[in-house]
């Protein structure tokens, strides 16, 4: 499978529901697929699906928390900030407040979540790629650079959920900079 090929890590993980109804991470990877494509209500019923079956998954708590955060970004901040005071160690959660700190501009602090997320899970090529985003946006561009090109590696290896070409024309951008 060639990474961010959504159409054949849908059909994988449909699989690994056929074996496993409780797989929980098919059902956040389902959920996670459907968020990308603007398909909120599906991706709400996988998460709940993979809640019922670990009700302590930080993903699908994370990505839940994300999913309201249209109709009351408080709320979804202070939901995502208990989970990480539960969960301090789970990627997911820093990296959806990240996210959430992103869609508001509010991009220093998305920075330092989106960062916490990176240590947490260094491989994750949607973190290095946000991440990037915010560090272009905090007048960063060598690291933002940086982070670009890790990103793009990481996707050679692990679907993301960003255009390749985007980050490679990042990288070109911030390159002709220098």
């Amino acid at each position: 499978m060639a990474a961010g090929d959504l159409r054949a890590a849908r059909q994988l993980y449909q699989e690994a529901l056929r074996q496993n109804a409780q797989n929980v991470d098919a059902l956040n990877g389902l959920g996670l697929i459907a968020a990308h494509d603007n398909q909120p209500d599906q991706a709400e019923r996988y998460f709940r699906a993979a809640l019922r079956a670990d009700p302590a998954d930080g993903v699908a708590n994370a990505q839940l928390a994300l999913l309201y955060a249209e109709g009351d970004a408080a709320g979804a901040e202070a939901k995502l900030r208990s989970l990480i005071a539960s969960q301090p160690t789970n990627a997911a959660g820093h990296f959806a407040l990240g996210n959430l700190f992103s869609r508001q501009g509010r991009w220093a602090e998305a920075q330092q979540a989106l960062f916490q997320a990176y240590t947490l899970d260094s491989n994750n090529p949607d973190i290095l790629f946000n991440l990037a985003v915010s560090l272009e946006q905090v007048r960063q561009p060598a690291l933002a650079r940086q982070f670009y090109e890790r990103a793009l590696q990481a996707n050679s290896k692990r679907p993301a959920g960003f255009d390749p070409a985007t980050a490679r024309a990042r990288v070109e951008a911030l390159s002709a900079r220098r």
